[in-house]
């Protein structure tokens, strides 16, 4: 198997499950190859932390997400992505269910250095992404909101390596800023690829993302309308395994646990990919 392509697979499993946001992959596909990702997401958590302080919910704050996530190879340099998605959440203390659009992401990703083309072997691939985030059609201002509700833009930088012909490694930073007083975010963190046999791919991530302001739930100016102006800190660590059925589809599971966050739910949260990967020219 192209060892490219299982890590592209890997990545887009990644990316389809990632709870944090879109971020730029250090590998790009081909020019004109198509990875089109559905994936069934759900999440739980019975604890919240409040500040920093983990404390029990009354019950399980649920949420069930649909995703469709769309991978272009542009050209050499060039790739465009596009995710967009349906939630539904639940918490019965509130005694009501809540649904909507999910926010939308839409990018363009550069990769400035190619390590498969590079004459230098110890060269990574490099690659920068700029992003704008749409958001949904969803209620904001309760514990169980599906997102914050703020439109905005997001820029990274992933550097990423192969290391052998089955083992690869990246790691990635970025910045996100949104309207509707949406604390900015500082995203990071790294992975490591697997291709233990044929036509099977694995990953092992951890990722952060905390906001450079905002409030505390319960706290000095909080009220329940100003919940997307919480400071909301989140680190996880995702595990997924992807099997490629044939050469155009595949499907692939993760799990993921919250470590450690503020004003955020405890959540562990479980997925389930389908991807098709085709050739428009």
């Amino acid at each position: 198997m192209n060892v490219k392509y299982s890590i592209l697979s890997a990545l887009a499993l990644t990316c389809s499950h990632n709870v944090l946001a879109q971020q730029a992959s250090p590998w790009l596909p081909e020019p004109g190859a198509l990875s089109v990702n559905i994936s069934q997401v759900e999440q739980s958590a019975d604890q919240l932390y409040v500040g920093g302080q983990r404390q029990d919910l009354p019950s399980d704050l649920d949420q069930s997400t649909t995703a469709l996530n769309v991978v272009y190879g542009l050209s050499d340099r060039f790739s465009l992505d596009a995710t967009v998605g349906y939630a539904d959440s639940d918490f019965n203390a509130s005694e009501q269910d809540l649904s909507g659009i999910t926010d939308s992401n839409i990018g363009i990703t550069y990769q400035l250095v190619n390590e498969f083309a590079h004459e230098n072997a110890w060269v990574p691939s490099v690659s920068a992404r700029a992003g704008v985030i749409i958001d949904g059609d969803y209620r904001v201002g309760t514990v169980d909101a599906i997102g914050d509700g703020g439109n905005g833009a997001e820029i990274s930088v992933a550097v990423g390596k192969q290391l052998n012909p089955y083992i690869a490694v990246s790691t990635y930073a970025g910045y996100r800023d949104r309207s509707n007083d949406v604390p900015a975010e500082l995203l990071y963190g790294a992975s490591l690829y697997a291709t233990p046999f044929e036509r099977w791919n694995s990953f092992v991530s951890y990722n952060v993302a905390d906001s450079l302001s905002g409030l505390d739930i319960g706290g000095p100016g909080f009220a329940p309308d100003r919940f997307p102006e919480v400071e909301e800190d989140r680190r996880y660590i995702q595990l997924g395994l992807q099997y490629a059925i044939t050469d155009q589809f595949s499907a692939g599971v993760s799990a993921a646990t919250i470590v450690d966050g503020r004003n955020t739910a405890d959540s562990d949260i479980y997925g389930l990919t389908l991807s098709y990967n085709t050739w428009l020219f």
